[in-house]
């Protein structure tokens, strides 16, 4: 694979957006079915939501959730909220009310985007006691409700459609705007993403800017591509979508083909007419998607990179996909980690596929620590740790938890035990925890 131009390192990873409209405004960005944004049309939207932002008074550090599908609306809403140093966060459709209650409590946010309906299941009441129960929340903005309609359902005053809500941006000035751009810095915090609560509640682990633009910069230098097109139907509030997906796309001047369900015919049909290059999935969503009866009939011969990552391949599974023309894949990351640690190599054996996390990434640093203080040798099993500035700024509002999470001499403490293999790649054999 040939090397590519290294794009710029700006401060805010929404900086990118600008970057690409300036150098190829028509380029497609982002597609959700028939709906097609250049990142000239992009630029636009993102001004406009922030503006609106402004407006309704977020400042530098407040929270904005949004709850939905991965779509469109989702990426424009996170890279205007981050444009303008506030912090954005998403929440799974799948979440149960309770759920819903928990990351609110936890991250506090100002505004909530919400579709008030999706794949059949209504958000209104969950929405409604929401705005209830939270002083925090001064506003509701529904994607999916009609211009002017204040009430998303009867006896239920809640939210105002996003039209509305963009309205309120007239007010704001480009001046305001620019102002507001340039007080964010590398290090503030960009997104919150929940953790998936293996040894507890979630808690709201917060990555920065500089996590997003470094990590996704390793990663585009790790898989580069002058015609980068991601399929991107992984939850919105999941670091693989955030980090490993999205930033690595819109550092690239990709586009994000986004789909809002999964379904493995529909994956395929999307594969070969949107030419898609990029395809990360999990393990699982590979084994459904190869065992529709339309898999061997699809052509995938666009796919430049298959990547997977939250778990191991079988070989069987690795050998079926090493028969496409495309570049396999394994990388180890987790949320605290901004984006992945460890690679395998471009060209890894199958064997090395199926049965490790390739190697740790050379430009970050990792160490695996055994019980007594040292650091593992080859044949030796340790916990992965990691030191360095793009790694999370914390848990919000969970000093303790953060204080927990790392050593004392700085290092932060995954969780995972690997062992290091004679050939230097790590092989996942446990947890600590």
């Amino acid at each position: 694979m040939k090397s590519i131009p290294a794009p710029p390192i700006p401060e805010k990873i929404s900086d990118y957006v600008f970057y690409h409209t300036d150098d190829h405004p028509s380029r497609e960005a982002l597609v959700w079915q028939d709906v097609r944004y250049d990142y000239g049309q992009l630029a636009k939207m993102v001004k406009e939501v922030s503006k609106a932002l402004i407006a309704y008074g977020i400042g530098h550090g407040d929270r904005v959730a949004l709850l939905g599908p991965p779509r469109p609306e989702f990426f424009i809403v996170m890279m205007a909220t981050v444009d303008i140093g506030a912090i954005w966060m998403g929440m799974h459709p799948r979440y149960k009310l309770a759920e819903f209650q928990h990351v609110v409590a936890t991250a506090m946010p100002k505004i909530i985007f919400a579709f008030s309906e999706i794949d059949g299941r209504s958000y209104q009441t969950e929405l409604a006691t929401l705005e209830s129960e939270y002083s925090c929340i001064n506003e509701i903005v529904i994607f999916d409700q009609p211009l002017g309609d204040q009430r998303m359902a009867e006896n239920i005053d809640t939210g105002i459609s996003y039209a509305d809500f963009l309205c309120q941006g007239n007010e704001i000035t480009g001046k305001q705007w620019q102002s507001r751009r340039d007080r964010v810095k590398a290090d503030d915090s960009a997104v919150i993403i929940f953790t998936s609560g293996t040894t507890g509640r979630p808690k709201a682990a917060m990555n920065s800017h500089f996590g997003l633009i470094h990590c996704g910069r390793i990663e585009l230098s790790r898989w580069p591509s002058e015609s980068l097109r991601v399929l991107q139907n992984m939850p919105i509030n999941h670091i693989a979508n955030i980090g490993m997906m999205s930033s690595y796309s819109l550092i690239a001047g990709g586009t994000l083909v986004f789909m809002d369900r999964f379904d493995t015919g529909d994956i395929l049909k999307v594969i070969e007419n949107e030419k898609i290059t990029f395809w990360l999935q999990a393990p699982a969503m590979f084994h459904l998607v190869m065992n529709d009866p339309e898999f061997v009939r699809t052509d995938l011969s666009s796919l430049q990179y298959i990547i997977w990552g939250g778990g191991p391949m079988p070989q069987h599974m690795v050998e079926s996909l090493g028969q496409l023309d495309a570049t396999l894949g394994m990388a180890y990351g987790m949320t605290e980690l901004t984006a992945y640690a460890s690679y395998s190599d471009l060209d890894a054996s199958i064997e090395v596929l199926a049965n490790t996390i390739g190697k740790p990434e050379p430009r970050y640093n990792l160490r695996l620590m055994k019980s007594d203080g040292k650091n593992a040798k080859p044949g030796e099993s340790g916990e992965i740790q990691a030191q360095g500035r793009w790694l999370m700024n914390g848990y919000f509002n969970q000093p303790e938890a953060t204080a927990e999470s790392f050593t004392k001499d700085g290092w932060f403490k995954t969780g995972d035990v690997a062992e290091l293999r004679e050939d230097g790649n790590w092989r996942l054999v446990g947890r600590t925890k």
